[in-house]
């Protein structure tokens, strides 16, 4: 007779698991901790949106259900795209909410982040206490709060979410079917009732990027029945999540092509949309500078955000704002633009800054990680990057608009920058598993000193940028030409305080590059003396 060793359950295999939750649940009440002392963020497309839908509101007040259409919003439109209620009990929303343990917003945002980002860890053999300092990371990334601030929840949701639906997969991958089949449809199901479709197509890049750096390895293997079954696995659990949204994903498709995103017969060189779908001009508002993305890494290079971001006896800005006349400073303060001078060109609440030591334990991974998920993470970051660059890029941005499916129904190209958020945490918690392993410590230490010299060649580049930048951005000539109309004396006090602000962008600029390296050089010796005295 066989006999086989069962492996019983050991209740300290759940403890950095506990840890894990504890830890995400105690830092997102602290950083939200306003929330349980009564206070309403003040989310200005939350107000938009109660606007928009107070008829309805008050339609269901006198008839006790909501209306199906409303004059209120763009000379009529239906009114299921702005509130209904569910007739149906939706396990969606259920999952969700068992997911963040019903905490108010936006606590649950950090805390769903945090969770996702820990399972995606945990998916690949991470350590757990690896995976806890980047689920922390990943949901605290200065993009988060700026979007939650302005009331963007159903995007932080989506993003939250993200990480998950990337774990989902990699379990697929790996083998595990049944898993990796539930929880791809369950993740893709929350994503899709959620409802922004912009954050799952990014997402889409994701997995299509990761899918085709693992049907590599599988076609050199010829190992094309594991490569069959991935493919129709991954489809149908996809196709599932999808469906299970079919009463909204439906009705929202059918409004769509009605709407400037579905194109109209209108549509000239001058329309802000096509036949099919949005303009060029229109597709490309908000894209960033190509060198703007270096803000993951410092986050004040181009100015931080619009609003004064240094202290006010600092500016020399605020210096000639103070010697204007008053008139003349008040139309600085209700039309000009301040600190922020990057690709966007609006209001600005503030950068997309993923760490100066997250960005160093990525660089670092590119010498130290080996090819099985660093070259599908390297081209995911590089293709997003040069998508966020949109009109700055235009040629091959152009292209992609003409030959993505459904492209041309979003815009903002400089929100892509979360798919480079996410995979600088995921190639972070990569480098720190390597570092800590430590499995062949002679081969790791020569990879890691090439990964130093990289990051110094980067801070080389970052330091020419430093010198060769003028600061300026449109905003200022437009400030400059407005007070010429004014007269001498009104252009002499605007140049003065244009040249203030861009004297200013440089101090930014300086001392955020001056902490990132101190950020990484601190860093960088914790992990060589780690090296040197651990045996």
């Amino acid at each position: 007779m066989r006999f086989t060793t069962i492996n019983k359950f050991s209740p300290g295999k759940l403890v950095p698991h506990v840890v894990a939750v504890l830890i995400f649940l105690l830092v997102a009440v602290i950083y939200c901790k306003p929330v349980f002392e009564n206070k309403v963020l003040f989310q200005e497309d939350v107000l938009q949106w109660q606007g928009m839908a107070q008829n309805s509101f008050q339609y269901k007040a006198t008839h006790g259900h909501f209306p199906l259409w409303t004059n209120g919003m763009f000379s009529g439109m239906p009114a299921y795209q702005i509130a209904m209620d569910g007739q149906f009990i939706c396990i969606s929303s259920i999952c969700y909410k068992v997911l963040t343990m019903g905490l108010p917003k936006p606590v649950s945002f950090f805390f769903l982040a945090c969770l996702c980002f820990y399972f995606l860890a945990l998916a690949l053999r991470i350590n757990p206490y690896i995976g806890i300092i980047g689920g922390l990371a990943y949901a605290y990334a200065t993009y988060n709060p700026v979007i939650i601030a302005v009331g963007h929840d159903t995007k932080m949701q989506s993003i939250a979410l993200l990480p998950a639906l990337i774990a989902s997969l990699i379990l697929l991958f790996e083998r595990k079917y049944w898993q990796g089949m539930a929880l791809t449809a369950l993740f893709m199901a929350l994503l899709v009732s959620i409802g922004h479709m912009q954050i799952i197509y990014y997402g889409a890049i994701i997995a299509a990027c990761m899918f085709v750096g693992y049907a590599i390895r599988w076609v050199r293997e010829k190992d094309f029945r594991h490569l069959g079954r991935v493919v129709v696995i991954t489809l149908g659990a996809m196709a599932t999540g999808v469906l299970s949204n079919a009463v909204s994903l439906f009705t929202t498709y059918d409004s769509s092509k009605e709407t400037v995103r579905g194109g109209s017969e209108l549509a000239d060189k001058q329309s802000n949309y096509t036949e099919n779908g949005l303009s060029e001009n229109s597709a490309f508002d908000f894209s960033m500078y190509r060198t703007e993305p270096f803000v993951m890494l410092v986050p004040d290079l181009f100015g931080g955000s619009t609003d004064l971001e240094l202290p006010a006896e600092h500016s020399k800005a605020v210096v000639a704002l103070e010697k204007m006349p008053p008139e003349l400073a008040r139309q600085i303060g209700e039309e000009g633009p301040k600190y922020y001078w990057g690709g966007i060109g609006v209001l600005v609440s503030g950068p997309p800054y993923a760490g100066a030591v997250i960005c160093f334990l990525a660089m670092i991974g590119l010498f130290v990680l080996d090819k099985k998920h660093k070259w599908w993470i390297l081209s995911a970051c590089a293709l997003s990057i040069v998508m966020s660059w949109g009109s700055y890029f235009q040629p091959f941005n152009s292209w992609l608009l003409k030959v993505l499916p459904m492209y041309n129904k979003f815009r903002a190209p400089s929100m892509i920058i979360v798919v480079p958020t996410l995979l600088l945490c995921l190639l972070a918690v990569l480098t720190l598993q390597k570092l800590w392993t430590r499995e062949n410590p002679v081969i790791l230490w020569r990879q890691y000193k090439w990964g130093l010299l990289f990051t110094g060649g980067v801070f080389a580049a970052l330091a020419t940028l430093y010198i060769r930048y003028d600061y300026t951005s449109a905003s200022d000539g437009e400030l400059l030409h407005k007070a010429a109309a004014r007269g001498s004396e009104a252009l002499n006090y605007m140049r003065a305080y244009v040249t203030g602000l861009q004297a200013d962008r440089q101090s930014l600029f300086f001392g955020s590059g001056m902490r990132s390296f101190l950020f990484i050089a601190v860093a960088a010796l914790l992990i060589a003396a780690f090296a040197a005295f651990t045996p």
